[in-house]
């Protein structure tokens, strides 16, 4: 796409309303030029090369009282490992996890999975803590690795929170 700006020069002399126009153009040219490298940057980014297509993992976790249960979904292709972070308070007593856990530290309240044959579908992991735990007070990540060896990281986010109507609202 061509585009052709015409500035009329009547004298060897520009005045300055000349100049502003000299300088808005540009300023409108400057834009469609970074216009058009974001535009090739989200293209490039489309492409195979650039990521594994498919290697979404998505997940959720909701909060329970004394449990966490998180519901995680492995794409069709699935990634060659999956490492599940789950951060809680410093020095939360953790019961139980299921499937087990494969490390925790009481000291920062890092709890962790790894998962090095994970097939497609439905991942669930269920913590049960020693005492009631709030949602603001935890956060949890999966890293995984793709097929290409790529190191991806997803911040999982709790649920809702299911509100009841009031009456007459």
């Amino acid at each position: 796409m061509e585009i052709y700006y015409q500035i009329p020069v009547t004298r060897n002399i520009m005045t300055v309303q000349q100049i502003v126009n000299i300088m808005k153009l540009l300023g409108q040219l400057k834009k469609r030029a970074l216009h058009m490298v974001l535009v090739l940057g989200v293209l490039l980014s489309c492409t195979p090369c650039s990521t594994a297509l498919g290697q979404d993992i998505i997940g959720r976790y909701k909060v329970k009282g004394n449990r966490i249960i998180h519901k995680i979904v492995i794409p069709q292709d699935p990634p060659a490992a999956v490492i599940v972070l789950q951060y809680l308070p410093k020095g939360t007593d953790v019961v139980k996890t299921s499937p087990d856990y494969s490390s925790y530290d009481k000291e920062t309240g890092t709890l962790k999975w790894l998962f090095d044959d994970v097939q497609p579908g439905h991942l669930s992991l269920k913590i049960t803590l020693a005492k009631r735990i709030d949602a603001k007070n935890i956060s949890a990540e999966v890293l995984f690795l793709d097929q290409t060896g790529q190191s991806n990281i997803f911040s999982l986010s709790p649920l809702p929170m299911k509100r009841r109507a009031i009456e007459g609202c």
